[in-house]
């Protein structure tokens, strides 16, 4: 195979679409809102080979990694990383990999969330990534009666004003609006970005539903500790879900998973926190 990496150009999008539509099998509204919200050219890596792209990924600029007494660093994601059937097991997806870290680490530090548990280790042997931030997660039934507190939607920007009081203090991702953004378009109109009060503490959650609307996708639940499952339930309902799968960050005591990984320079931290995997 004859085969080279560059940067995506104008012109390159229907084949960059396509390998999307190929490897992960998503539908052109929703791939869209990638390429309408968060690409421009020159924002993918490629692998070109026999006169077309067989291979992609995209480095998009998140925000900046903070923690307490360090220096901000800027970080990138690598996302959508994908390959055409017939040109796998030939290393053009651990090159474009590579090629995307490098743009990553070039501009700070470079993050990725793999889809599932094996690719861990695929990405700390092929390209350096290390385990950094971790998830917990439970489920929720949403009682019957009246809810307990109230919730509203906010906007990107109102989120990230939200989301950095919340989480004040620790190790995490504070992510650009325009990334939120994203993140509210990925959540659909029944589900969204909330501001939560109960009890008198405020709280935020980013809700997805489920293709059926029965359960809600709580991608992060930022509450105390002891009103965690009341404010799932009120996140849930407000998305008009009767249960929630709910990611939180790592808590002292309780069960967690590795949940994305990072490359580059970044401070010591344990329960550093991403969010979402955009998923």
């Amino acid at each position: 195979m004859s085969a080279f990496i560059r940067p995506s150009r104008p012109g390159d999008e229907p084949q960059l679409r396509a390998i999307w539509k190929t490897v992960f099998g998503d539908g052109d509204a929703y791939i869209g809102g990638w390429f309408g919200r968060m690409y421009a050219p020159g924002d993918a890596l490629v692998c070109e080979a026999d006169g077309r792209l067989v291979s992609s990924a995209y480095v998009a600029e998140l925000g900046g990694l903070s923690a307490p007494g360090a220096a901000c660093v800027p970080v990138c994601v690598v996302y959508a990383l994908g390959t055409l059937p017939e040109y796998r097991g030939r290393g053009a997806g651990a090159d474009v990999t590579r090629a995307a870290l490098e743009r990553c680490l070039a501009r700070g530090a470079g993050v990725i969330c793999p889809a599932e548990p094996s690719l861990f280790g695929y990405y700390a042997a092929r390209c350096g990534y290390r385990d950094y931030f971790g998830v917990s997660e439970f489920s929720a039934v949403v009682p019957s009666g009246a809810p307990e507190g109230r919730s509203a939607r906010v906007s990107a920007g109102g989120y990230a004003a939200l989301r950095e009081r919340l989480l004040a203090g620790r190790a995490h991702i504070a992510f650009f609006e325009r990334a939120l953004a994203y993140q509210e378009f990925l959540c659909g109109k029944r589900g969204g970005l909330f501001r939560l009060e109960l009890a008198g503490a405020e709280c935020a959650a980013a809700v997805e539903l489920s293709e059926d609307g029965t359960a809600a996708l709580v991608k992060e639940l930022l509450a105390p500790d002891a009103l965690l499952r009341p404010a799932a339930c009120l996140a849930a309902r407000a998305a008009g879900a009767s249960r929630a799968e709910v990611r939180t960050p790592v808590r002292p005591g309780v069960p967690s998973r590795p949940f994305a990984m990072l490359a580059g320079p970044a401070p010591e931290a344990d329960g550093a926190w991403f969010g979402f995997a955009f998923d």
